[in-house]
């Protein structure tokens, strides 16, 4: 008999492997962009050296693909757990309106940044200047926004 506890955990389950394949791909792309920015600073590569998962890129493909049999061997664990449940399957295509769709640019309004000026004025500084000789793939700027 199938139970409502059931399929909850098949969710569940479900929800876990994608997260798990989410993560993976995260990795990857960490990876990548170290693997770019190998010739860059000495920060950038210090923080590579940090989130990478290996110098090493032989062990690295193989910690991957080690990764991949796993999420490969639980999908097919959930995909055999909720076979059995019988439920109906049903294709839904989700689609975006494009008057949802919000256009950005790098135009600043200075009227609507709030805050230190001083501070203010270096990050956009600092955001419309070019650096030729180096390759920052990445820019965090924490507690801005909308």
């Amino acid at each position: 008999m199938v139970t409502c506890s059931m399929t909850k955990k098949s969710i569940k389950m479900f929800k876990q492997v994608l997260h798990d394949s989410n993560d993976l791909l995260d990795d990857v792309f960490i990876e990548d962009l170290c693997h770019k920015a190998n010739g860059a600073s000495r920060i950038m590569s210090k923080v590579c050296g940090f989130y990478s998962i290996s110098h090493n890129p032989i062990v690295f493909r193989a910690k991957l693909a080690h990764k991949i049999e796993n999420i490969w061997r639980d999908f097919n664990s959930v995909a055999e757990d909720m076979s059995k449940l019988n439920l109906n399957r049903s294709l839904v295509i989700l689609k975006q309106d494009e008057s949802a769709w919000r256009e950005t640019s790098s135009f600043v309004l200075h009227s609507e940044i709030i805050g230190r000026e001083e501070n203010k004025s270096d990050i956009v500084n600092s955001l419309k200047q070019t650096h030729p000789d180096q390759s920052v793939s990445l820019v965090v700027i924490i507690g801005m926004g909308v």
